[in-house]
């Protein structure tokens, strides 16, 4: 079997963090993504 990596995310954490923040923020997706680091990051993923 052949299996080709389409893409990669370098911090995953941060993005799941940020996807979850918009569900409730009325805030630019960049805003939200700006205002976590990867500690704020696993908090919120806990």
């Amino acid at each position: 079997m052949k299996v080709n990596l389409l893409a990669w995310t370098p911090a995953p954490e941060l993005v799941v963090a940020a996807a979850g923040k918009g569900c409730y923020s009325s805030a630019p997706s960049n805003d939200i993504l700006e205002g976590i680091d990867n500690e704020a990051a696993a908090k919120f993923i806990q």
